[in-house]
């Protein structure tokens, strides 16, 4: 890679990590690769605020700096409509120009709200020294997986907002459908998916050591890929003493899960994608088959490049959590 190109937006993750760390330019230079060199970590160091600055081009803005920091301000962390925004602040442009403001915001980005883990002390340092252990980790190689419940009466509810990036999210009170239910494990990998097998309603350890059996393991056989490693999270049928049992006697090596973790695990974005197919303009389903049929269906649609960038995504996301001490990320 050219010495003279500007480190991309993982790199200068990583360069703030370490120097966190308390190293020198050269020690970073040396750890992330890349061909990088000291000057070009010292360039970033010392710029950071405007390192990332473009020259705007294009017509002249309608709205002064002066308004368009009130309009982040009167859209912060609240559900508020851009047409209300405009016409509170009385403002004399279109609903357009509003929302072209909002797009150039570094800080305020329309978000869903999630519902999240209360994160203890323990919980925040467990996930920081996950995110320092793997700061060079090839997320290429992770088998990333999790389990999901559908709904026939479609899914649990979301609210939209308007997120202030400086400001922890909002979060919302999961609401109950009723009309049946259907629940599924899946798993991708880098590009690609690895599986989709629907599972009864509270598959335990032997359950899913079967699932594993029939999805996991002949997808990591039929690759050859040296390093491959899978990721779980920590919910009592993945941590059992049977499951690390057959997973260890099935040569399958397994990443280390930080407790509380969801918004690093990317298989929750591709719920989220599989979500929006399935429910797309409020469908429900009449029958558990309607709805299996819709899921498989969705599953087979998943654009490959859009899961490359979810797993590119990763350093990202525990340089956020790094940011945060620990804390939740927006993904």
């Amino acid at each position: 890679m050219p010495r003279g190109k500007r480190l991309n937006a993982i790199e200068q993750g990583q360069v703030d990590i370490l120097k966190a760390q308390g190293k020198s330019n050269r020690q970073v230079a040396k750890e992330i690769g890349n061909g990088r060199s000291p000057t070009a970590i010292d360039t970033y160091v010392r710029t950071r605020a405007t390192y990332n600055a473009k020259h705007a081009g294009g017509a002249p803005k309608k709205l002064s700096e002066r308004t368009e920091r009130a309009i982040g301000r009167h859209l912060a962390n609240k559900q508020t409509s851009l047409e209300t925004v405009r016409k509170d602040l009385n403002l004399k442009v279109t609903r357009q120009t509003v929302y072209n403001v909002i797009l150039r915001s570094p800080i305020i980005k329309r978000e869903q709200m999630k519902k999240a883990p209360r994160l203890t002390v323990e919980h925040k340092a467990k996930r920081l020294d996950f995110a320092q252990r793997h700061l060079t980790t090839d997320w290429q190689l992770i088998i990333w997986s999790d389990e999901k419940k559908w709904n026939l009466d479609g899914p649990d509810g979301y609210t939209g907002y308007w997120h202030d990036l400086r400001t922890d999210p909002l979060l919302f009170s999961k609401r109950n459908f009723g009309g049946g239910t259907v629940m599924c494990w899946a798993a991708i990998r880098s590009d690609e998916t690895v599986g989709l097998e629907f599972t009864t309603s509270r598959m335990d350890s032997a359950e899913y050591q079967g699932v594993l059996q029939r999805q996991l393991l002949p997808y990591i056989r039929n690759k050859h890929i040296p390093g491959l490693i899978f990721q779980h999270d920590n919910a009592s049928i993945h941590a059992s003493h049977s499951t690390k049992n057959w997973l260890m006697r099935h040569n399958i090596d397994v990443l280390e899960w930080p407790p509380c973790s969801p918004d690093i695990n990317v298989m929750e974005n591709v719920w989220g994608s599989l979500v929006r197919d399935v429910y797309g303009n409020s469908k429900k389903y009449a029958s558990v088959k309607d709805l299996k049929t819709a899921i498989k269906a969705a599953w087979s649609r998943l654009d490959p490049q859009k899961l490359s960038n979810l797993v590119a995504s990763v350093p990202n996301r525990l340089f956020e959590l790094t940011k945060n001490q620990g804390g939740p990320t927006h993904y």
